[in-house]
């Protein structure tokens, strides 16, 4: 059987195990998010600096009012 401090060996080994499992979680959800930022200016600022340059192409064309 065990005793008083079998188990409070056992609660600050699981509170460990459990603080380094939500510092891994972390981690690995911070690394996401930074690949995710990465991956969207990649894919997003060539084709929003594409239609800003169409834009302007756009306006220089323009006959004013």
């Amino acid at each position: 059987m065990l005793d008083k401090e079998d188990l409070q060996a056992l609660q600050k080994m699981f509170s460990a195990s459990e603080e380094r499992m939500t510092e891994k979680i972390q981690e690995s959800e911070d690394r996401a998010v930074q690949k995710a930022m990465v991956m969207m200016e990649q894919c997003f600022d060539p084709k929003f600096n594409f239609l800003a340059e169409n834009q302007q192409m756009i306006l220089k064309k323009m006959v004013p009012l």
